[in-house]
């Protein structure tokens, strides 16, 4: 992989690491913690950068917040290993436990992830299988125009118990994807 960074900051404040911008962009990114990702653009405004943790550890650690934006695409490989990455099912664990209608969602191995093309106005979908209790279901992950996260999910069977399944699984996803903080390290 390959991985760019681009500072932007007064020539005075560099030394105490205060920085207007930073931007890292970077091509088969991937964590020590092996999430993966096929491109990554992040970019945050005024913050502090750890210039010894820079040069000590080769990683860039920020010494106060900072909002930006990140954009992150996926291989459906990636995703796959998103989904099976044992910190995504310890977020997943936490969530359910904090929510006593969630459903008992686990995500599927051995692939099957799509990623489904866009068409104009729209930038696609991923279509991804997991179960829930002990229904298997295809989900299908993606923004509306106005960016919101929209999940749907269906079921292979059309009783009335996997049709349950799909309705609460689908809501539940959403908020699940549309709420979930990203590390690079890992998720929460």
């Amino acid at each position: 992989g390959s991985c760019e960074v681009a500072v932007r900051a007064e020539p005075s404040s560099v030394l105490s690491g205060a920085v207007d911008r930073v931007r890292v962009r970077g091509r088969r990114w991937c964590t020590p913690m092996r999430l993966s990702c096929a491109t990554l653009d992040v970019e945050v405004g005024r913050t502090a950068v750890d210039f010894g943790a820079l040069a000590t550890k080769r990683r860039i650690l920020l010494r106060a917040p900072a909002t930006g934006s990140a954009q992150i695409r996926f291989t459906a490989r990636d995703w796959d290993g998103f989904l099976l990455h044992p910190l995504m099912r310890e977020a997943v664990a936490a969530r359910q436990a904090l929510d006593p209608h969630a459903p008992a969602l686990t995500f599927s191995g051995g692939g099957g992830t799509r990623l489904l093309p866009g068409t104009p106005g729209s930038d696609g979908a991923v279509l991804f299988p997991v179960r829930a209790a002990k229904t298997e279901l295809s989900a299908e992950l993606r923004q509306d125009a106005s960016g919101r996260v929209v999940c749907s999910c269906s079921a292979g069977g059309a009783d009335e118990a996997a049709s349950s399944a799909a309705a609460s699984a689908g809501p539940w996803l959403a908020r699940l994807f549309e709420t979930l903080v990203l590390d690079l390290e890992g998720c929460e």
